[in-house]
């Protein structure tokens, strides 16, 4: 699974510079694939890929600059600018201009059986849980992030649920988990990512406990 984050391990393509942007720029890749660097103030090292750079450069004056990084939502990768947002999936690249992006994925709601699904999400003042389905495993990969912050690096675990701690209610994360069967003295097999967005939540009721599973 792809991660836009700092790790930018690839070879650049041309030197870094101030493109239209106005940012500080460097193109990654491998002649073929290209992917952007840009050092965002206020954000940091910002890795998008290609279409969505294309997209937002056409769509520079609308858009303004990114407030956030890429992050998957079922088979969509999304960047939220300052004044919209760019989607990218189903082989095609949108530029929305005027608001943020809106998730499309749901707790639960799961057409694919080739990957774990999500099915029920769980928060506390400052915990959340998610947890997912699988027939067999030996173990899961989970990655997340939070919203304005850096992917986290994967995590393995055997149990099918993952709890991130201090979590803040009112700001949105994403999870993408994948399910995989290990070898002896070989790779793991694993199946495809599934990913879903968990939205912020304006109040905890009750006892501070919220099932965001219909949300």
């Amino acid at each position: 699974m792809l991660n836009y984050t700092e790790d930018v391990a690839e070879c650049p393509l041309a030197d870094t510079a101030v493109d239209i942007t106005g940012f500080r720029h460097t193109p990654i890749g491998d002649r073929t694939v290209c992917d952007h660097v840009y050092a965002i103030p206020g954000l940091g090292t910002l890795v998008s890929p290609d279409d969505m750079g294309r997209a937002w450069h056409a769509q520079l004056k609308d858009l303004g600059a990114p407030i956030d990084f890429p992050h998957p939502d079922a088979q969509t990768w999304f960047l939220n600018f300052e004044r919209g947002h760019i989607a990218h999936g189903s082989g095609s690249t949108r530029a929305i201009i005027g608001h943020r992006y809106e998730p499309v994925s749901k707790i639960g709601d799961c057409p694919m059986t080739d990957r774990p699904c999500v099915v029920a999400v769980e928060r506390t003042e400052d915990t959340l849980t998610v947890v997912w389905s699988y027939p067999d495993a030996d173990a899961f990969n989970v990655q997340w992030w939070e919203e304005r912050s850096r992917p986290r690096k994967g995590v393995e675990v055997a149990a099918r649920r993952y709890t991130v701690r201090d979590a803040e209610p009112h700001r949105t994360y994403g999870f993408s988990v994948e399910a995989c069967q290990k070898r002896f003295l070989g790779r793991s097999t694993c199946t495809p990512w599934y990913s879903v967005v968990v939205p912020a939540v304006r109040s905890l009721p009750g006892r501070g406990f919220a099932d965001v599973g219909h949300l």
